[in-house]
């Protein structure tokens, strides 16, 4: 650090008196050692002393390029164009040198806790006041990957400075740091004091088009409330919300729109009331137009974030209402195992209000949902199932509607076992699975249509069609 700061002495005198340019470069270009204060730098300035204020203007008085990663030409310094080419790649060198003497003086300080820069009355500052001193951001960044250094690969004392350090700034700070590609770090470091990080990370997701991020720390998140109850995070994650869906909203597809989603998703996880306040946030529109206009391999991502959406009842009539009916059907024809469960499960859900009935039987959802109990996966089969059994059951029906209610209970779960025997021995060809299914999906379209010719309300799409939009009417028709 003394070399450093004795060489930048030297060719800041150097340049102040002409440069690469005159016959005085003779003269500097090696100056005695017997003048200035003993130091060997001949000009009585020990830079290694520099304060931030003193590098910053003393970066101002050379005339610096922004890089030095260009090979230095070979100049003949007779030509005046060539003395300013040499001059330039002389500034670049000094101001790199400049920053270099700071910054090692800051890893000093880390190192010896802190006391590297004192106030006037020689007291220490504080680790976030120094910081906030500094005004360069290209310093601010450098100071962040610092620390993380001595994070990384630091001994014992240097580590524990580190994450000294770390807790003491701002919540602002420790942003920038998941900028700064630290975000497993610094999270595993917090643990539950990360929180208020990621919330307010989240809070400015749509600064971030491409999503970066932005869905590792929503995960991060609901680790935390998991751990923690949820409780507490579901009364403070508002804003991270508010943030995440005008990301939905504004991102550049399809990065960042799909890292909203999936942060969404991962945000619902928290609890009951953190999907209400998705659902108000207004986040059902911009997740239908994903539903239908994202990537084929993404749609799923989308269901998923629905059907968690759909485990808070309060939600399920907005999530129809928003169109998702057409393409949830679509998922239970074209959809990975992922999307097709996620789909039946969120269909058996709203199925379970009334006035949700018509439009997921306009939507054609039967025929689809009693195929799937043709499927080998467990799992389909019974939220297939359990979305059958709900559409064929109404509130305040009759008692005959109740006993086919009671029909279709029965055809559902032999259906299941004949799928759970297919699982493990070959049935024959005649076993009257498909003759099972015709009869199961023609139950459940009669009980509808009895219900409905009891109940005008809910005849077609007629029940809530004056408050939703132009798009539901399209999607779903003005028909039963």
């Amino acid at each position: 650090l003394d070399s450093a700061a004795s060489e930048v002495a030297r060719l800041v005198s150097f340049m102040k008196h002409g440069g690469c340019s005159s016959e005085e470069e003779k003269m500097y270009s090696n100056p005695s050692p017997s003048t200035g204060n003993g130091n060997g730098n001949g000009n009585g300035m020990d830079v290694a002393d520099l304060s931030i204020e003193d590098s910053a203007n003393l970066r101002g008085g050379v005339k610096a390029v922004t890089s030095i990663s260009d090979p230095t030409p070979s100049v003949a310094l007779n030509n005046p164009g060539d003395v300013d080419v040499a001059n330039s790649q002389l500034g670049a060198v000094v101001e790199q040198l400049v920053y270099d003497c700071f910054y090692m003086r800051y890893a000093s300080g880390l190192l010896s806790k802190f006391c590297f820069m004192q106030r006037a009355d020689s007291a220490v500052l504080h680790p976030r006041e120094v910081y906030a001193r500094v005004v360069d951001e290209r310093q601010l960044a450098y100071v962040r990957r610092l620390v993380l250094r001595l994070l990384y690969s630091g001994d014992a004392e240097a580590q524990g400075h580190a994450r000294a350090c770390i807790f003491a700034f701002s919540v602002a700070t420790k942003v920038a740091f998941i900028d700064d590609g630290a975000l497993r770090p610094l999270a595993e470091l917090l643990g539950a004091n990360f929180c208020d990080t990621a919330i307010a990370y989240l809070a400015q997701a749509h600064e971030r088009t491409d999503g970066e991020n932005v869905a590792e720390v929503a995960a991060h998140l609901r680790v935390i409330a998991s751990d923690a109850g949820g409780e507490d995070v579901s009364s403070r994650v508002s804003a991270g919300i508010s943030g995440v869906v005008s990301l939905l909203e504004t991102g550049v597809a399809p990065g960042g729109k799909e890292a909203a989603i999936n942060a969404l998703w991962s945000l619902s996880m928290i609890g009951a009331e953190v999907k209400a306040e998705i659902v108000r946030a207004g986040a059902l529109s911009a997740t239908v137009e994903m539903l239908y206009g994202g990537r084929p391999q993404f749609r799923s991502d989308v269901t998923g974030l629905l059907w968690s959406l759909a485990m808070n009842e309060e939600n399920a009539e907005p999530i129809v209402d928003a169109g998702v009916c057409p393409g949830l059907v679509q998922m239970l024809h074209v959809g990975d195992e992922a999307g097709q469960e996620a789909a039946a499960g969120c269909l058996r859900l709203c199925a379970t209000f009334d006035s949700n009935k018509p439009f997921i039987m306009s939507a054609r959802a039967v025929e689809p949902l009693v195929n799937m109990l043709n499927l080998w996966s467990e799992a389909i089969c019974e939220q297939a199932a359990g979305a059958l059994l709900a559409l064929s059951r109404y509130s305040g029906g009759t008692e005959h509607l109740a006993r086919a209610a009671d029909e279709v209970q029965a055809l559902v779960d032999l259906r299941l076992v004949q799928a759970r025997l297919e699982r493990t021995v070959s049935l024959p060809t005649d076993s009257g699975k498909q003759h099972l299914s015709a009869l199961l999906e023609r139950l459940v379209l009669d009980i509808y249509d009895e219900q409905s010719a009891l109940n005008p309300l809910i005849q077609g799409v007629t029940k809530r069609f004056g408050a939703t939009s132009v798009k539901v009417s399209i999607l779903y028709g003005g028909g039963g």
